[in-house]
């Protein structure tokens, strides 16, 4: 996968140039390549060259950089550092309530990536409205969504809930996310190193 990334790059560099969405694109899988293999420094540079190149292209507010700072957070929390994560997934977030309507999956998505991060600095209460929020647009979407994006939700709810204390509220929402993975076990989700 790295080699043929890094053809495209090469190809797209010669007929359009340096800097242009496709090549900012192969950037960003490169990054997240480096990130599969657990080279998180090597996954920070290539998405923060891609974030570079995004916000010359369409300035900073545009939503293929929405898409690279939620990577570069995700790079940070898996490194055990979310409070450097949290703002570049508040960043992220506005970018996609601008672009996409409330309750859409990629909207759910960055509001899940933030509540975990938050859940992870001890911000359990500020991070609970959020996740709340977002499983009720997963279950009220307008069209149906898999499985296991509504366990996402539940699991990250869950997860907020029992940090917060509550684990009477938190660990029926961890069984229902295990029963919804049930029916469709297909995606893997990464857990992130505790924060240091």
């Amino acid at each position: 996968a790295e080699a043929a990334f890094k053809q495209a790059r090469a190809v797209l560099t010669e007929a359009k140039g340096p800097v242009g969405w496709s090549v900012a694109k192969v950037i960003a899988n490169l990054g997240l390549l480096q990130f599969d293999r657990g080279d998180y420094a090597g996954a920070e540079r290539y998405a923060r060259e891609a974030l570079d190149m995004d916000h010359k292209l369409g300035g900073e507010e545009n939503p293929q950089a929405a898409a690279v700072l939620i990577d570069l957070a995700e790079d940070r929390a898996f490194q055990g550092d979310p409070a450097s994560a949290e703002p570049m997934l508040r960043q992220a977030l506005a970018i996609r309530k601008i672009e996409f309507s409330s309750g859409h999956p990629s909207v759910i998505a960055t509001q899940i990536r933030l509540g975990e991060v938050l859940t992870a600095e001890g911000k359990a209460a500020e991070a609970e409205p959020l996740l709340r929020e977002a499983l009720a647009s997963a279950q009220s979407a307008p069209f149906p969504l898999l499985p296991w994006q509504i366990a996402e939700v539940q699991t990250a709810l869950g997860s907020c809930l029992v940090a917060a204390g509550r684990p009477s509220e938190g660990e029926p929402l961890l069984k229902a996310s295990q029963a919804d993975l049930q029916k469709d076990p297909r995606p893997a989700f990464r857990k992130p190193k505790p924060p240091k």
